[in-house]
């Protein structure tokens, strides 16, 4: 015989004192906390921290009694925070309201009550305290600070975390144990410490990583997957993902930057040649982020730094004589280039870095690179990027320019591979400021079915002195159009 044992959820009752979160239009969650209970409905009252006005952003434009500013005055201040009000419970799940938690974890799996209030509220906290990282489980979220936060990616911090989820043994044991035996009883004892982050049953607000006083960093997420390859012998791939300005491309850089360097932060020596090929490798993977950034990156509404590609990028490592991996090689793969933003962008955004960039190099750099009649060009001179009054910048395009060029001698993208680089560059917008015009019936008629249309003659010059071939030839081919029957 098989028996059934049916349980009925009820719906969990509030009681009066209850600290919960209540939707709202322009703040998404507030808290508050339960006055009295009917059965359809709940009366809270709201219960904003002090420093509530100061630390927490509207979530909407749409503001109480129609005002179009961002911030609340004082008098609708003072009234939002002893407001009272009726929360119909048919609005929420299951009739139920929020609650809140008692104090922010590291690891929002340790958290009691897990929902999208939660969520917010436990990572604004950490935010607050400059801590940038917050951890579910395996993985890390971060808000962006946008601000760099003294010592968060400094030497220390990366070889902490090496040494915590890599490596797991202390550099000053040495008791007449060799150096690969030593290094082979770190593997051992880093496998040990792996079963203890992966496998320990976590306990509200006491996970394992809060006993061993390890903060959510995305460096245990780039040790861990360099671990993963190390030990497992297994690709990893580590993904990363967010809204525009949500620091996506920093973390990107952060990432290759440590897991080019892990390798070194091994106890074991490396040899005088590999050190120095392995050096020139990282810089390489490190000096690429510029380049991709200002070929591929454009200020935006959101964000001054805004990637307008996809990007994966495959980091490929070889096991050294020591046991250790070493990292051998990269890939990159690029796709979805907003390749139209270079003729045109939207209100108030700017096209490509790389164009504002080189107009802002110092003046002997330009004419060294494309000749005497660049010298004292700027943005305001191209059509291309003059269709906004943004085409300053948030940031320093000719600082941003000589990062610009170390990055590309590293690549060996210097004299002679440099100048046409900067002068295929320049073309784009020249043959920008080419206006074309209907001909005369005169011209029309010398011209015959193809002489529709002609182009300014001082645009169209300096176009072809660049691309060096013949105005006339250039004219040509943008203004004729020639097509080939078949069988002629």
């Amino acid at each position: 015989f098989f028996h059934s044992i049916i349980m009925w959820l009820q719906p969990r009752s509030l009681v009066v004192g209850e600290r919960v979160y209540v939707k709202d239009e322009d703040y998404a969650w507030l808290p508050a906390k339960v006055v009295a209970t009917e059965d359809d409905r709940v009366l809270v009252r709201l219960d904003l921290p002090d420093d509530w006005f100061e630390t927490t952003t509207l979530a909407s434009a749409s503001l109480p009694g129609g005002s179009s500013n961002k911030k609340l005055t004082r008098k609708q201040q003072q009234q939002l925070q002893t407001e009272e009000r009726w929360i119909q419970l048919n609005d929420y799940k299951d009739r139920q309201l929020p609650l809140q938690n008692d104090a922010p974890t590291a690891d929002m799996a340790d958290l009691r009550f897990l929902h999208e209030a939660a969520i917010l509220f436990q990572t604004k906290q950490r935010h607050l305290t400059q801590k940038p990282y917050t951890r579910v489980g395996d993985i890390v979220v971060a808000v962006n600070p946008c601000q760099w936060i003294p010592g968060l990616y400094d030497a220390e911090q990366q070889h902490f975390y090496a040494k915590n989820f890599v490596w797991q043994a202390e550099e000053s044991s040495s008791n007449g144990i060799s150096v690969s035996e030593k290094k082979e009883e770190s593997i051992v004892s880093s496998v040990a410490a792996t079963s203890e982050f992966t496998n320990t049953s976590s306990t509200p607000n006491s996970s394992v990583y809060e006993r061993l006083g390890v903060e959510p960093h995305i460096y245990e997420v780039s040790a861990s997957a360099y671990r993963g390859v190390l030990l497992e012998q297994e690709n990893q791939t580590i993904l990363v993902s967010g809204e525009s300005g949500a620091g996506k491309t920093e973390t990107v850089k952060i990432v290759l930057e440590h897991l080019a360097t892990l390798e070194a932060s091994s106890l074991s020596p490396g040899g005088g040649e590999l050190a120095v090929k392995s050096n020139e490798l990282v810089q390489k993977i490190i000096k690429s982020s510029p380049i991709f950034e200002a070929f591929g990156n454009a200020e935006t509404l959101r964000n001054h730094n805004s990637s307008r590609f996809g990007k994966s990028t495959r980091l490929h490592f070889e096991t050294l004589e020591n046991g250790m991996l070493g990292l051998c090689g990269s890939t990159c793969q690029t796709y979805l280039l907003e390749s139209n933003r270079v003729v045109s962008q939207a209100e108030n955004e700017r096209g490509f870095h790389i164009f504002y960039q080189f107009l802002a190099a110092p003046e002997n750099i330009k004419v060294e690179l494309l000749g005497e009649e660049w010298k004292g060009t700027t943005a305001d001179d191209f059509r291309y990027l003059n269709q906004n009054e943004t085409r300053d910048g948030k940031g320093s395009d000719s600082e941003n320019w000589s990062k610009t060029l170390e990055a590309l001698t590293v690549f060996d993208w210097k004299e002679g591979w440099l100048k046409t680089l900067v002068q295929a560059l320049a073309t784009m917008l020249r043959l920008g400021n080419i206006v074309f015009s209907p001909c005369e019936i005169q011209e029309q008629k010398a011209g015959g079915a193809n002489g529709g249309c002609k182009a300014s003659v001082d645009d169209l010059a300096l176009a072809a002195q660049l691309l060096e071939i013949e105005p006339e030839e250039l004219e040509q081919s943008m203004t004729r159009r020639f097509v080939e029957v078949a069988h002629e």
